[in-house]
């Protein structure tokens, strides 16, 4: 039998040959929570940023107990960064399919292209101090001009009048006496796809008062969408004839999708999905 003849009866009979399968390997989609990350950066205009987990099992607990104890802080400073972007966590052998290239923390735009790659130590994630220093220097631009074209697409992103009414709520927040309740309402309800403005706005407030009101709507929203990234999981343990104890099964999980809060009441500890 010829080539032709093979790769047309192969055609008309995948099953026999049992290639359908090994042809469909070169097309794996991609997990659901990675098409949901790149739809909520592309809904919401927020970067993304992905970490690709260390290889060895004792480095890899070390990154998933750093990346618990960022997510479970109260720093405000931590809280408007991780609320900025929309970050994912994967496995270096998903990390070649999905994003290719080098370094272990990616920074894409809202449409998920690939803009630049780093290399960031563990320590750096576990430290707040140093975690919002690494992460805003990423996100925003040795001089603010990745910040300022966030803001751009964000507005951009608006339709005209409310795009209006963002900005004057705004406005009217930066003050020393009391703000408008109608203006902390009209930014409450829209925080999630302006995060980036709101930033902004935190960043160039004239008044302390000011600046604490973009604090409160920034911390509100992020409690509302939850902090843990996509691509990764928070299991729940029992304490079984004294040890701790992992729990299977979907329903004992806290989260699947990506989007949950850390629970106080789980074990620090966040699990890759694959």
């Amino acid at each position: 039998m010829n080539r032709r003849n093979f790769l047309q009866s192969v055609a008309a009979a995948p099953a026999v040959f049992g290639l359908s399968d090994l042809f469909a390997q070169d097309e794996t989609p991609a997990p659901a929570w990675w098409s949901e990350a790149l739809k909520r950066m592309k809904d919401t205009s927020r970067r993304g940023i992905v970490l690709v987990a260390p290889e060895a099992d004792a480095d890899r607990r070390a990154f998933a107990e750093a990346i618990y104890a960022i997510l479970d802080s109260k720093d405000a400073d931590v809280r408007e960064t991780l609320f900025e972007a929309v970050h994912i966590c994967v496995t270096p052998a998903l990390a070649k399919r999905l994003v290719g290239g080098e370094g272990n923390r990616v920074l894409l735009d809202s449409d998920g292209k690939r803009l630049e790659a780093d290399i960031v130590k563990t320590e750096t994630i576990d430290d707040a101090k140093a975690f919002v220093v690494s992460w805003r220097t990423l996100l925003h631009g040795a001089k603010g001009d990745r910040l300022r074209a966030s803001v751009d697409r964000v507005r951009a992103a608006l339709a005209e009048k409310e795009r209006a009414e963002v900005e004057k709520a705004l406005d009217a927040l930066d003050i020393e006496g009391e703000a408008p309740a109608a203006a902390m309402i009209t930014l409450a309800g829209c925080a999630d796809r302006v995060a980036s403005w709101l930033v902004m706005a935190r960043r160039e407030a004239v008044y302390e008062a000011g600046r604490s009101r973009v604090r409160t709507l920034i911390a509100a929203a992020l409690d509302k969408s939850g902090r843990l990234p996509y691509g990764a999981k928070m299991p729940k343990f029992i304490d079984a004839c004294g040890h701790w104890q992992e729990t299977e099964g979907s329903e004992d999980v806290a989260v699947d999708c990506g989007m949950g809060k850390a629970g106080r009441a789980s074990r620090k500890f966040i699990k890759l999905l694959e």
